[in-house]
């Protein structure tokens, strides 16, 4: 990133009344690739569940028209384990999105390791690419 915009954080300070680490969380947040989202839980009936596929709802996303977009995108389920490896404890488990669940804005995704039930409730990251725009 480059940092072209420290040069303007006077200006932009003079010209308004926000605090310059305001105009620079804007800056950092303006440049983030991914949406954030929420593991609902796995798929499931009354008695089954299917652990292979979960439900994510994905920050502003409240129709199945909504939905549509994010639909072929990467997921990440970030955590921090116990044990390092390779110098780092943060992990990740990488999905897609498959499929609209529902007419809510809920969709279902399929990840390369199952997601573990104490990731239900937890935060993934919704990635906007690959891009079919």
């Amino acid at each position: 990133m480059s940092f072209w915009f420290l040069l303007l954080l006077p200006v932009l300070h003079c010209l308004s009344n926000i605090p310059p680490f305001q105009i620079l969380t804007w800056i950092f947040y303006a440049c983030r690739l991914y949406c954030k989202g929420r593991v609902l839980g796995h798929k499931r009936a009354k008695r089954n569940s299917r652990p292979n596929q979960s439900l994510l709802q994905i920050e502003g996303v409240t129709s199945k028209e909504d939905a549509q977009f994010y639909l072929g995108k990467r997921v990440a389920y970030v955590y921090k384990a116990k044990r390092e490896i390779q110098g780092s404890k943060i992990r990740v488990i990488w999905g897609r999105v498959a499929r609209p669940h529902g007419s809510s804005g809920v969709v279902k995704s399929k990840f390369r390791s199952n997601l573990p039930p104490h990731a239900f409730g937890a935060s993934v990251r919704v990635m906007l690419y690959p891009s079919n725009i």
